[in-house]
């Protein structure tokens, strides 16, 4: 396709004229080819973002959003605490779900 800066360029366009799905399909590639691509990464995050707010599903909206915030600002620190791994454990987890 021409190298990261004629993909991204091409993908711009592509945002430009609301394609962000197809967007979100190569800039996926530039990042994964080159993580440190801040171009990339904010074009993906930006595709992403628009998904998630012209999806109808809170499933696919919460992915796509968190996606993108996770391309802005990396993986969340933390996770699950002890005291919740603890009450969760074993088949008792599924009655908290």
């Amino acid at each position: 396709m021409g190298g990261e800066t004629a993909v991204l360029e091409k993908a711009r366009r592509s945002y430009d004229a609301g394609d962000y799905r197809w967007v979100a399909e190569v800039a996926k590639h530039v990042v994964f080819a080159n993580p440190d691509s801040r171009e990339g990464r904010a074009l993906l995050a930006d595709a992403l973002e628009q998904m998630g707010y012209q999806s109808e599903a809170g499933t696919w909206r919460n992915a796509m959003l968190m996606g993108a915030l996770e391309l802005r600002d990396g993986v969340p620190k933390g996770g699950a605490t002890t005291a919740f791994t603890r009450c969760v454990a074993g088949n008792d987890g599924w009655h908290a779900v």
